[in-house]
């Protein structure tokens, strides 16, 4: 009996890990939510820079170093590597809390400094001083949008530049850009000096990278047993239906003749570069984004978006009464006694010429209702005709050649994205090829037959359409990316459309062993970009902040929405097997025979999909110490991307967690950690900001 007690306590002590990771996680969650709600510097005390918050983490690590022992982790060299490099992240990040120093030091013009306020806001002494000599803000052509922010300074007979994404290296102090004064006379540095803990955190992203290489190429056994199971070699499968109803209404406004310039004339005037949102860019880009912020259409009763914009500009006044600016609150046009969706720009004004929207807006700010924002969506659209009409918002090219012009290559690009609605028919086709193929297997295993691949006209017809999506697909990045100058990926709507591309890239490399996965990768592809067109109809091309100007964001964004397609792909086919496995019996014997196999394909591509996300984490980690001194500092959306890498990590211990080993289990889990990957991707930026709210 005491051998048998002793051994249910250990038995027991293989969840302690566990345990306290899940308290850990739990812990970091509210610390989100904390930091919204009460501030940094609160949360910093209550959670992250707390005793109980080490305390929580070194427990962990001690518990996982006690189960690596026991299971006798080494005789899997990938894996014992892996939980190595976690070990040695831990230890580095334990070193730059203890051990490492960060403040910031005030330099002016002329004035030599060697004081630097810590942290915690004691004075510190540089073993140097540091003199400004001088201090430069360079714009976009053209524009007044920031392109980087430049110090040049003088450090005991040397002279440096920082920059944002260029530091200053000195006797183990490194400098960067954080801030500048107001008349451009002095700048403030970020001051970082942590000669232990950058080390060590960088050698454990490297073994972590090599450590999922190898689990990927050499594989694991366990790995090996996934892809020789005997379930996956065979092409009989299925794919459960997951139907998508989508229901479009449109209204439209009451014809009624409207004063325009002829297409001919607005056609001409569509080459014609001008400055607009402080770049340089077409006349028609300008002009399609005036008329679908107004109308929500690139185009208004049959006329152009040049038309549009140029009569608005000619005939303000009778313009003025074309009902066409679009308000989607109901609330908001019971308030200004709208009877239709369209507003006349006369409607926010009553007869005394007073704006109708002030009072409003006084009365329901701060409230953070529907009708809040209505107001600013109508008063932003009320604020773009006034630009208009004022002569504010067409800045054209200054004579004198100081801003280089488009190339006509370029220009001709720009206007053929805008003319080309690809993401429209890109997530309609996407949704329709994926809801057919998965309604297909659905019938049939609905009705109890056998299943058998498609006939060879319906294969290569699915094919070529999955093929010409991932090539428009891939036509309208490369195509962004020309005309934007930079890789697209600085804001949410192009990473949703780099996060289809994946998903596309992915069913055309499953399509060869695993064509039951096509459904699921056409239909993740499909609901991102239709996330993503309903998000923001009228995608604006914007230069880059100065901190996103570096080559470690397509690295760091890329490898993330590799990971994030794959996920998408892991949690539809997670759906569709629990649905499977609600079936019950003989007849529907095929059913769960597809079950199996798609839990099979989510085991298989849950080790690419999280090694991607490690690694997108840790080259995230990278650019965020090249460009503002920390590879850490908890910000809300690095907190959630290690919540979700934490718990999609669960899944792999199957040995130690039984219940991960159960297939119903195992795809619940993966819906739930789904719920994660949600909130790192579109709640941070909606509902707790910070850092990256800029995407």
């Amino acid at each position: 009996m005491a051998r048998s007690g002793i051994s249910d306590k250990r038995h027991w002590a293989r969840f302690l890990p566990f345990a306290l990771l899940a308290m850990a996680i739990v812990a970091m969650a509210a610390a989100t939510f904390h930091e919204a709600a009460q501030g940094s510097d609160a949360t910093r005390t209550c959670f992250y820079g707390a005793g109980w918050f080490h305390a929580l983490w070194a427990a962990i690590a001690l518990a996982g170093l006690w189960l690596a022992l026991r299971q006798r982790l080494w005789r899997q060299l990938p894996t014992f590597l892996l939980h190595a490099a976690l070990a040695l992240m831990l230890i580095g990040g334990a070193l730059t809390a203890f051990t490492g120093s960060k403040g910031i030091i005030h330099l002016r013009q002329g004035q030599p400094t060697a004081q630097y306020i810590t942290q915690d806001r004691q004075a510190a002494q540089l073993p140097f001083s540091l003199t400004l000599t001088d201090f430069q803000v360079q714009y976009y052509p053209g524009g007044q949008a920031p392109r980087d922010y430049v110090s040049t300074i003088a450090a005991g007979g040397d002279t440096a530049i920082v920059s944002m994404n260029h530091i200053y290296a000195r006797e183990g102090f490194r400098f960067y850009q954080s801030s500048f004064d107001d008349d451009g006379q002095g700048t403030w540095l970020t001051v970082n000096h942590d000669p232990w803990g950058i080390a060590l955190t960088y050698l454990g992203y490297a073994l972590l990278g090599i450590s999922v290489l190898m689990m990927l190429f050499v594989r694991t056994p366990r790995l090996k047993r996934l892809l020789n199971h005997p379930l996956l070699g065979h092409p009989t499968c299925a794919l459960a239906a997951l139907l998508l109803t989508a229901c479009v209404h449109g209204t439209t406004c009451q014809a009624q003749p409207v004063p325009a310039i002829s297409r001919a004339k607005a056609d001409s005037l569509r080459t014609k570069q001008v400055i607009y949102n402080d770049r340089v860019a077409p006349l028609g880009t300008l002009a399609h984004d005036f008329t679908q912020k107004l109308t929500g259409k690139p185009s208004f009763r049959g006329l152009s978006a040049e038309q549009v914009l140029v009569s608005w500009l000619l005939r303000p006044d009778e313009w003025e009464r074309v009902p066409m600016i679009r308000v989607k609150s109901q609330a908001l046009r019971r308030e200004l006694g709208l009877g239709t969706p369209y507003a006349r720009f006369d409607d926010f004004f009553d007869e005394a010429g007073n704006y109708r929207l002030l009072p409003m807006h006084r009365q329901a700010q701060g409230t953070g209702s529907k009708l809040e924002r209505a107001i600013e969506a109508a008063d932003e659209q009320v604020g773009l005709v006034m630009l208009l009409t004022t002569g504010q918002l067409i800045r054209p090219l200054p004579d004198d050649s100081s801003v280089p012009r488009l190339s006509k290559p370029k220009v001709r690009a720009e206007l053929l994205l805008l003319d080309l609605p690809l993401t429209k028919v890109l997530f309609i086709t996407c949704l329709t090829l994926g809801v057919l193929l998965g309604v297909l297997q659905a019938v049939r295993l609905a009705r109890g037959r056998e299943i058998v691949r498609l006939t060879r006209p319906a294969r290569w017809l699915s094919a070529g359409l999955l093929l010409a999506c991932t090539l428009a697909s891939l036509s309208q990045f490369i195509l962004r990316w020309y005309v934007s100058g930079h890789v697209p990926l600085s804001n949410g709507y192009e990473t949703m459309q780099s996060v289809a591309l994946c998903a596309l890239l992915l069913g055309c490399v499953l399509q060869c062993r695993w064509p039951d996965a096509v459904p699921a990768c056409l239909l993740a592809a499909g609901l991102t970009l239709l996330v993503g067109h309903l998000g923001e109809a009228s995608p604006q091309i914007t230069p880059l902040v100065p901190v996103l100007h570096s080559p470690w964001l397509s690295l760091h964004v890329s490898v993330m929405m590799m990971s994030y397609a794959l996920f998408a792909v892991i949690t539809l086919h997670a759906i569709a097997a629990l649905l499977l496995c609600s079936r019950g019996g003989k007849a529907y014997e095929n059913a769960r025979l597809a079950a199996q196999r798609l839990t099979l394909m989510n085991r298989i591509l849950l080790y690419p999909a999280t090694g991607l996300l490690a690694g997108g984490i840790c080259l995230g980690a990278v650019w965020a110490n090249v460009s503002w001194g920390t590879y850490w500092s908890w910000d809300p959306k690095e907190t959630w991307a290690l919540i979700t890498l934490l718990c999609y990590a669960m899944a792999f211990h199957t040995r130690t967690l039984p219940w991960m080993r159960r297939d119903g289990f195992f795809n619940a889990y993966m819906l739930a950690c789904a719920f994660t990957l949600l909130m790192t991707y579109l709640g941070v930026n909606h509902l707790l900001g910070g850092m990256h709210s800029y995407a």
